[in-house]
């Protein structure tokens, strides 16, 4: 219902779930409460988190019930048509004893969906279990489920850029591409900087806050998650072992990192201040002469402004 105007008529709405009649029910009413303003709805079948686990949605309803994805996707086309229906999903899991186990049943679920009535199908090309920051998408596999499809074949994983999106969209035929983290640590990543030239994150993390001060995220919480994408790349040690705590107070970056899960960081004056500090430690902000009588803030200084409006 809060979704900007110009948004309506290129937005999909995602659902999750493994009951067909109480996804038919969420999808009329997403038509309903969007007075059918929208481009589609997406039936979540990609989803690794323990959350998805538990309720035997996502990534865990297609690794254990193929036939009952299948019914969600049928019952929800159903329920909206002439609204379309897609689903998004991943790399099936291998057979210990089959090579090509992977392959085949990625597309078998696909030609499942296909013929239960999605327009189109979203394919993250990794499986459950893989990390994501360290495993590279098998963009071949995705390849191979585009051409085995007659409807078209969206393909996602590590889309950081306007040449891997051109790259991708080339060798693998699919219809198109869809980026999801790199939008969180930059919303501008499409639109290039210099070649050799970083976004710096000081700024992205600025500019975010104009637009919380805009659009009231529901809580703290939001601010909190999103500067740790912003902020990732930089700050982020590479192994859990560095998180110790001699070197966790020698090194500023980890310590800030671990800062930004500090649940009183609940204000905007808060989340300007981690800015500054962040700008003033990394040497990334000009020190001018009005700069030198007011050092930036501490953490303790950050922690202390928690009481304050803003």
């Amino acid at each position: 219902d809060e979704t900007c105007t110009f948004d309506a008529p290129t937005r999909v709405v995602q659902l999750c779930g493994a009951n067909p009649t109480v996804l038919a029910d969420a999808a009329r009413l997403v038509v309903q409460r969007t007075s059918g303003q929208i481009f589609g709805i997406d039936l979540n079948l990609g989803c690794p988190k323990d959350c998805a686990k538990k309720g035997g949605y996502g990534a865990f309803l297609v690794d254990r019930d193929v036939d009952l994805a299948s019914k969600c996707v049928a019952a929800m086309c159903e329920a909206v048509h002439p609204i379309p229906v897609s689903c998004k999903t991943r790399i099936a899991e291998d057979d210990e004893n089959d090579a090509t186990s992977s392959c085949d049943a990625t597309i078998n679920v696909a030609l499942r969906m296909q013929k239960a009535g999605a327009r189109w199908i979203t394919l993250h090309c990794r499986k459950r279990n893989d990390e994501t920051r360290s495993t590279l998408p098998n963009y071949a596999l995705g390849a191979n489920v585009a051409k085995a499809l007659s409807i078209p074949v969206v393909l996602n994983g590590g889309i950081d850029s306007v040449q891997k999106a051109r790259m991708v969209l080339k060798q693998t035929g699919c219809f198109a591409v869809m980026a999801a983290t790199s939008f969180l640590a930059d919303p501008f990543f499409l639109t290039n900087p210099p070649a050799g030239m970083k976004r710096c994150p000081g700024e992205i993390a600025n500019c975010y806050l104009d637009y919380c001060e805009l659009y009231p995220p529901p809580s703290a919480l939001y601010m909190r998650r999103h500067f740790r994408w912003i902020f990732r790349s930089e700050l982020q040690p590479d192994t859990k072992e560095e998180l110790d705590l001699s070197t966790l107070y020698q090194d500023w970056r980890p310590r800030l990192w671990t800062f930004l899960v500090r649940p009183y960081l609940v204000n905007l004056k808060q989340f300007r201040a981690v800015v500054s500090l962040y700008l003033h430690l990394s040497g990334k902000l000009a020190v001018s002469e009005d700069d030198e009588n007011s050092p930036p803030p501490t953490f303790r200084d950050i922690k202390a402004l928690a009481n304050s409006s803003s």
